[in-house]
């Protein structure tokens, strides 16, 4: 256990691992799966030993606030999206019957669960959008933009150019599946660049439709280097997404790393950062822009664009002395 402690053993004064109980007898008619089954009487009691500040990681780790002694204490949840909202998409993509019917309970459970925690504590929102979102529909107490921490310290894009087009991610995900899929078969066949997907667990269906493609390459499984080198090396990197929530790791990801992007309104959405991908909404405004940038060498002064727009709004170390500001 100690090994996957990783570097926070570095950081922290002491580090303890719980085990999350999961299975059917865990399922709940009150509370979302997610949370129910990070219920752990341990953490409450180590919680309860002490007054200190508590920052929560996600709505997923939020149970222990239901019997937590909170009095003259300060709590902060940082969201990593609208679990609500993440959950509908995540069933209008699926076609497994049991699965969808899953998202859709977690879906409704999330709705009244999120609610009522944001009116309890303070929400910090990994976009513009989703805290609005948190001050409109939930009626949030006190909810604050705090930018996804992205571990770069400058902008390390090529210019020039690269000589395919690539669409990265955990192809298992319902979303990014139906994406690769889309990319295949709609827009693909009318490009005049090769296309490279590559991710973890591509499903069945992803490898037959990909064959069927020739100027398609799917990379199976890459390794973090394989994969930075391919995000480095392309031309253009496809970041669209199919919810609206939360901000796209993949797309900060491929701003720090990549050249041309390009990316919908949904996977722009909140992130302050319209101004430095190119946006296309449907298949035939898709492959125009791609055969745009095909033209376009990616030049220093974009590079120097990128890190001006993003070192304003996702730097690290004024985002962390935010959180200690909160805290401490």
């Amino acid at each position: 256990m100690q090994a996957s402690l990783g570097p926070l053993q570095d950081y922290c004064e002491n580090v303890h691992l719980y085990d999350r109980k999961t299975g059917l007898l865990k399922a709940s008619s009150k509370l979302p799966y997610i949370v129910n089954t990070r219920k752990s009487k341990a953490l409450l009691q180590r919680l309860n030993a002490d007054n200190f500040p508590i920052f929560i990681q996600g709505i997923h780790s939020s149970y222990v606030l239901k019997d937590l002694s909170i009095a003259n204490r300060k709590i902060a949840i940082r969201l990593f999206n609208v679990e609500t909202k993440y959950y509908k998409s995540l069933a209008s993509l699926e076609n497994n019957i049991l699965k969808k019917a899953y998202y859709n309970s977690e879906a409704r459970l999330l709705k009244r669960y999120e609610a009522d925690i944001a009116k309890k504590y303070t929400m910090l929102c990994i976009s513009d959008s989703d805290c609005h979102y948190y001050k409109v529909v939930f009626d949030a107490v006190d909810a604050q933009f705090l930018p996804a921490f992205t571990g770069h310290l400058n902008v390390k894009a090529k210019e020039g150019k690269g000589q395919y087009l690539l669409y990265q991610a955990n192809l298992s995900v319902n979303e990014n599946s139906a994406v690769a899929t889309w990319l295949v078969q709609k827009i693909a066949a009318g490009l005049s660049i090769p296309v490279v997907i590559a991710g973890k667990k591509p499903t069945d269906n992803l490898k037959s439709t990909v064959k069927k493609q020739t100027n398609v390459e799917l990379i199976a499984n890459p390794s973090e280097e394989k994969m930075l080198d391919l995000i480095t090396n392309a031309h253009i990197l496809m970041v669209p997404s199919y919810n609206n929530t939360g901000v796209k790791l993949k797309l900060l990801n491929a701003l720090f790393n990549g050249r041309h992007c390009v990316t919908n309104e949904a996977g722009i959405a909140g992130s302050g950062l319209e101004n430095l991908v190119n946006i296309a909404e449907d298949d035939e405004s898709t492959i125009a822009v791609i055969e745009d940038l095909i033209l376009q060498r990616f030049t220093e002064e974009e590079i120097k664009k990128r890190a001006v727009m993003l070192f304003k709004i996702y730097d690290d170390s004024k985002n962390a002395q935010t959180i200690c500001d909160l805290l401490l």
